[in-house]
């Protein structure tokens, strides 16, 4: 039992990372939680914009284009649909909130996945 809770001890302490700095910024929650799920159209999407408080998209990394694209599946190749052309179908992006749901997100493609996901930051 105290090998056990030693290791706890142990495990919990370095397992922090201090890196990981909580961000204390104000986030604006929006109105209603009523979302709408796999919007997956940018033309639904811009339909969708106002009738809606947040959408939901699912979306896939691709390292070989370096680009975030709207799609569940890897295979999925039928809507090469850009993430950044989706959003620029909205007539103002930054009023909507999103919930980008990464279907291939991992430890190895986080970072450029990331880098992208800032730069979209910027469309409005």
């Amino acid at each position: 039992m105290n090998k056990l809770l030693l290791f706890i001890i142990v495990f919990t302490l370095f397992s922090c990372d201090s890196k990981n700095i909580e961000q204390n910024r104000e986030y604006n929650y929006p109105a209603s939680k009523v979302w709408k799920h796999g919007v997956y159209s940018k033309y639904e999407a811009r339909d969708l914009e106002g009738v809606f408080d947040g959408l939901e998209v699912d979306v896939i990394y691709s390292p070989e284009k370096n680009d975030i694209y709207v799609r569940r599946v890897v295979a999925d190749t039928s809507k090469n649909l850009p993430l950044d052309e989706w959003l620029a179908m909205l007539k103002v992006p930054s009023k909507m909130s999103y919930w980008v749901d990464f279907k291939n997100l991992s430890k190895a493609n986080a970072k450029q996945a990331m880098s992208i996901m800032i730069n979209l930051l910027t469309i409005d």
